[in-house]
């Protein structure tokens, strides 16, 4: 996924970092990026490594991105682990990130206004700050993941990152129809 700036000015650094423009929200900057961000708290939940039936459970009713021999997906979560290393799975209530690993995976949520239905047992939960970003996934040319459907190409996407010693990513992808 790309990062999209707010505008070229901002790119380049020549307006200020609380400038938004005007009727826009008002935004942060994030320490070391030259993209505004949008602060925010929620709860980090941790749930340790669990099984992939207990991961399908879990997530279902929600949206996710995965990728596999095939390419880059949005859809439902898989019935089967995918062979790449991640899952990310959304709600309006909650984000998942899910850690793939075999029939196995390390799974965290981070619960903005929910959590999910029927989650394996709780390992670790906190209070935490988030910075969401505006981002979007691979345009058509890129191939690293393999041929990309119209449909996943160029999504709005919005990242929320969770600093500290271990900081972690969240994933939500805003699929619109193919322009």
């Amino acid at each position: 996924m790309t990062a999209t700036p707010r505008s070229a000015a901002h790119v380049a650094g020549t307006d200020s970092p609380g400038a938004a423009a005007p009727g826009a929200e008002q935004s942060s900057w994030h320490p070391g990026l030259d993209l505004p961000v949008a602060p925010g708290t929620a709860t980090l939940i941790a749930y340790g490594r669990v099984t992939w039936d207990q991961i399908t459970r879990m997530l279902a009713g929600a949206q996710a991105a995965w990728a596999d021999y095939t390419g880059f997906h949005i859809g439902a979560v898989p019935e089967t682990p995918a062979p790449y290393s991640h899952l990310w799975a959304w709600t309006p209530d909650w984000l998942a990130r899910i850690r793939i690993d075999g029939q196995h995976a390390i799974a965290a949520v981070l619960a903005l206004r929910g959590q999910p239905g029927n989650p394996p047992p709780e390992q670790w939960r906190q209070d935490v700050q988030f910075h969401q970003l505006q981002s979007q996934t691979w345009p058509l040319a890129e191939k690293r993941v393999g041929p990309l459907a119209l449909d996943v190409v160029g999504q709005p996407a919005d990242l929320y990152l969770v600093p500290g010693e271990r900081s972690v990513t969240f994933v939500r992808i805003r699929q619109e129809p193919h322009r």
